[in-house]
């Protein structure tokens, strides 16, 4: 006999009778049955029989999302595994928690090991469903083409035989595992907000400061000096800005304050130079940019730095290519004016980048693989180490020279070295 149902069962009731589907089908019939008179054992089998073909069809054709999500909701500290996988994350994530303290001054730090152990959680138990749900539907397959056993007897003493019928399902691994995507996508997602809201500068405009229109200092409180750090600080930086249709000659960098006390960033310069060895080390100035608005960054907190070398590399390469005294060396001079908050005292910060080739595909510090040179090759080469300190020293720079000349139809050529 085929199984069809007449009309969709309520999520409760199916909810319910799925729970009862995991016992034996034969135990409604081989148990005891308390019936009431005029309704025989037989037919009470026979509706048990009946109502659970019933939900066994309606499970295999309800919507891959419905069963998804049920699987879902189902899976949190349902099994074993699941117990030992969720526990552990949350225990880490307490462990987390703890050693980084400062709850109440950094609320969103303290709130993200919680959002992360939520996003590990879920992106597990969505994959763990798929999975599940995946097997379940091809072992659904692959029992509706064979016939079942009915625990109601025939007159002759015989099982009766019983199809279940089941629709193939379309496309549904491409389907459950879109869910899934779409579920570990919205869990990193809120990840990712969370981590930007936790990690974001507060930058607020900082008043002008009197120096007379603060109060002497009292003897008991000690102030610190400011500690910022330009980062990177050793290492080499590849230009990555492919999202704006260039991937080279764009950087990030870092303004960290990973001092104690506040700072207001007073200036911030970014110099970019050419250095080049004949007789002695010139740097010739080939841009500069400032930004002299003052802003406050707060202690643990940073400042991202944006460096663009796109405007300068073809000058880069004609000046390096005029000069035929020796080697030459492109980079940018990061200089830092801040003044502590509390007090107003002034203090500099300051490092050097250089530029791996006049094509801007990397900048790098000192002392990294790109600024070491083999000792024959010194003399074809310029380290930013020999560089580094003349960079604070005005007297060594200047600025590029551009000669105008005429042919013999008048024609001008501009020459820059």
């Amino acid at each position: 006999m085929t199984v069809r149902p007449a009309a969709p069962l309520p999520l409760a009731i199916l909810r319910t009778v799925m729970q009862a589907e995991v016992r034996e089908q034969s135990s409604a019939c081989t148990k005891p049955i308390q019936s009431k008179p005029g309704i025989s054992r037989a037919l009470l089998c026979d509706c048990v029989l009946h109502t659970r073909m019933y939900v066994h069809f309606y499970i295999m054709n309800a919507p891959l999302s419905l069963r998804f999500f049920h699987l879902f909701f189902r899976g949190f500290f349902r099994t074993v595994t699941e117990k030992i996988v969720d526990s552990a994350v949350l225990f880490f994530a307490l462990i987390y928690w703890f050693k980084k303290g400062s709850f109440k001054q950094h609320f969103w730090e303290s709130v993200l090991p919680w959002v992360g152990a939520i996003c590990v959680i879920i992106i597990w138990h969505a994959w763990m469903s798929a999975v599940v749900l995946i097997r379940e539907i091809r072992e659904e397959q692959e029992r509706s083409a064979v016939q079942r056993k009915s625990p109601v007897l025939l007159a002759s003493g015989e099982h009766a035989m019983f199809d279940v019928i089941s629709k193939p399902i379309p496309y549904y691994r491409p389907k459950i595992y879109g869910l899934a995507t779409m579920l570990c996508g919205v869990a990193m997602f809120a990840l990712y907000l969370t981590w930007e809201l936790s990690s974001s500068v507060s930058l607020v405009s900082a008043p002008p400061i009197s120096l007379n229109a603060i109060p002497p200092s009292k003897p008991e409180i000690v102030l610190h000096d400011p500690v910022l750090h330009i980062e990177p600080e050793n290492k080499i930086v590849w230009s990555t800005r492919s999202d704006v249709g260039r991937i080279k000659g764009l950087y990030t960098i870092i303004l960290h304050n990973s001092g104690l006390e506040d700072a207001d960033v007073m200036e911030l310069s970014q110099k970019y130079f050419l250095a080049q060895r004949g007789t002695g080390i010139i740097v010739k100035s080939i841009g500069n940019v400032v930004r002299n608005q003052p802003m406050r960054l707060k202690r643990k907190s940073k400042l991202p730095i944006h460096l663009d070398f796109n405007p300068y590399l073809d000058t880069f390469k004609e000046v390096a290519a005029n000069f035929t005294e020796g080697p030459s060396r492109a980079g940018v001079f990061i200089l830092a004016k801040v003044r502590r908050h509390a007090d107003g005292k002034d203090y500099t910060f300051s490092r050097p980048y250089g530029l791996f080739n006049f094509d801007g595909v990397a900048i790098f510090t000192e002392g990294t693989s790109m600024d070491s040179v083999p000792v024959q090759l010194r003399p074809q080469f310029l380290t930013l180490h020999e560089v580094a300190p003349y960079l604070d020293s005005p007297e060594h720079w200047t600025s590029v020279t551009k000669e105008v000349t005429f042919d013999a139809n008048g024609k001008p050529h501009i020459r820059l070295y």
